[in-house]
């Protein structure tokens, strides 16, 4: 391998000793990088392959290759706060100052802002104000913003070595502020969500309710001095309530009134925050600060969608008066996102044709690289059992339901016996509560805990973890990804009906119709997903069910680039 020598170093300047595999992997992506001239590196890693090392050291490499082996070796992105926490405390210790986490400026206590009983973040920070201030404000700066955890990690971010941050944090700045500086390495983690977390991020949305509420608040909050914005945003509540009146012919017409209406709440609120912050009202301060937030960044979206021109979707809900704007894919957008010369995206499940197709990514500078499973497939069982046609009709049909409920307590009662646990993925509260009905009615005898419409997955997941007992089932539409369940804590899982994403998503629709294989796509890698919450190691085994005919066929279909990491058995007795 041509780079192994400078990989082993740098693994040892980590503090880590690489598992089997790991030296290939990151000779790979030097290789596409440096000798190939790839910008972009996809890498589909399975879960055990410890993609998050492999990201930082070839971080460290290309740095050294580089020749800028002093700083801004990395950025490294993270779908949720939990992840960049994990990040944190594999990399923060052995990398001691060369490593921070950077959070969204809502997780991090302001002193300064806050008043006896009524706490406040950095969300409101006004730092920058009390700076341009002067001697005004230098006991507040001294005393609390010196101090502050916030604004010590952000001093900190164009000058570390390596920085982790969430998707949400980094697409504000870079379609916004702008303040990161580039870096050698782009890390994109989770790569399979970043298409749709920038489509719901860019998402406009405007509705007869909301702008009632909008109306009130900015009478409320900095008045409404200015009759035609009154009149604005009366004239758009009532269309919303019109069938029809905001179609796709002229909404972009009511985006452009609307922009008015939120460049006028904005400046309002810069004014009324200034004047609040030299009266040293902190509490009124942080009221406009925020108002003056929310609606630039509403400004913000309407400017993206007219200066990217990008594939979006329009979409009008009648039952809510409501209307929905928002990207197909990241598209043209990519080049805006770019924070260095090259990006490596790294996921379980990942394709070449997903990603290049969804962030608009140049084939002729893109290199795929997928690594073997490292888990021994005969532990990773899925077995399609007696499976139904399943879609939104054929569940209407009560001879299907019948069925499809007695063939899941098939499976927990052969489970219970055995004083496994598992759990359940559904498709909706809907069919869950069907299937609950349906175990409740057979009095198994095992212990079920049950994730309701409306409550955190987090407290049912934390009870079910804590239970001390055998055999037990947890159920719940929103555990196909980011749920490790090692061990005994899982042994089973049923995947009722294959995730197909839905169709009365306009967005979804528009992917189907026109791009049929990526609609797939997403489908597949969400089984995939769905099959990895319980086996965690290579020495870990459970056994997966899925009960839906279109799921068998689809994840046993060539476009599944993932199933040989598991053992596939069909049968019509368990």
């Amino acid at each position: 391998m041509k780079y192994q020598e400078k990989i082993i170093k740098a693994f040892e300047r980590l503090g880590y000793i690489p598992r089997t595999g790991q030296v290939e992997a990151v000779n790979s992506i030097i290789e596409s990088f440096i000798d190939e001239n790839k910008s972009s590196v996809i890498l589909c890693a399975p879960t055990g392959t410890g993609k998050s090392i492999i990201g930082i050291v070839s971080a460290e490499v290309l740095s050294e290759l580089s020749g800028n082996d002093s700083s801004k070796s990395s950025i490294i992105l993270s779908a949720t706060n939990t992840l960049l926490k994990q990040y944190d405390t594999s990399f923060s210790q052995k990398l001691d100052g060369k490593f921070i986490m950077l959070k969204g400026a809502n997780n991090y206590d302001c002193s300064a802002l806050s008043q006896p009983g009524q706490p406040e973040n950095a969300e409101s920070c006004a730092w920058y104000s009390m700076v341009k201030a002067g001697r005004e404000f230098e006991d507040v700066i001294e005393n609390h913003c010196n101090r502050c955890d916030y604004l010590n990690t952000k001093s900190k971010k164009n000058t570390v070595r390596h920085l982790t941050t969430n998707y949400s944090y980094f697409f504000i700045d870079r379609m916004y502020t702008g303040k990161f500086e580039d870096r050698d390495l782009l890390i994109w983690d989770e790569a399979h969500l970043v298409n749709d977390l920038f489509s719901e991020h860019n998402a406009i949305h405007f509705s007869q309710k909301r702008l009632q509420a909008m109306s009130q608040e900015i009478a409320e909050t900095v008045k409404i001095t200015d009759l035609a914005i009154a009149k604005t945003l009366v004239s758009i509540a009532a269309d919303c309530a019109k069938k029809d009146k905001i179609n796709e012919k002229n909404y972009q017409q009511y985006l452009n009134a609307l922009h008015g209406v939120y460049r006028y709440a904005k400046e309002r609120g810069v004014i009324e925050g200034d004047k609040a912050l030299r009266s040293n009202n902190m509490s009124s301060y942080t009221k406009y600060s925020r108002f003056t937030k929310k609606y630039e960044g509403l400004m913000c979206k309407i400017d993206d969608l007219f200066k990217y021109s990008y594939e979006h979707v329009f979409e009008y809900k009648e039952d809510e008066c409501s209307v929905t704007i928002k990207p197909v894919f990241v598209g043209t957008m990519i080049d805006a996102l770019q924070a260095g010369p090259r990006n490596l995206f790294m996921s379980a499940t990942v394709s070449e044709e997903f990603i290049t197709k969804t962030l608009n990514l140049n084939k002729e500078t893109t290199k795929f690289i997928k690594l073997e499973p490292t888990f021994p497939k005969e532990n990773k069982e899925v077995v399609f059992f007696d499976p139904l046609s399943l879609s939104y009709s054929s569940l209407q049909n009560s001879d299907t339901l019948k069925t499809l409920r007695k063939n899941v307590v098939k499976i927990v009662k052969k489970h219970a016996e055995e004083k496994d646990r598992g759990i359940i993925l559904t498709p909706s509260f809907k069919l869950q509560n069907e299937i609950v009905s349906e175990i409740l009615s057979n009095k198994l005898s095992i212990k079920l805990f049950e994730h309701r419409q409306g409550e955190k997955l987090e407290h049912v997941l934390e009870a079910f973890k804590a239970y001390q007992g055998d055999s037990a089932v947890l159920i719940s539409p929103s555990m196909f990804e980011g749920i490790d369940l090692p061990g005994n804590l899982s042994r089973f899982q049923v995947l009722v009906k294959a995730p197909f994403p839905s169709l009365a998503d306009k967005r979804m629709k528009f992917i189907l119709d026109n791009h049929p294989s990526i609609y797939n796509a997403i489908t597949i890698m969400k089984m995939t997903q769905g099959f990895g919450r319980s086996v965690r190691s290579v020495e870990d085994f459970a056994t997966s069910y899925c009960l839906d005919l279109n799921g068998q066929r689809l994840f046993n279909s060539s476009q599944n680039i993932w199933k040989n990491e598991f053992a596939l058995r069909f049968t019509k007795f368990l």
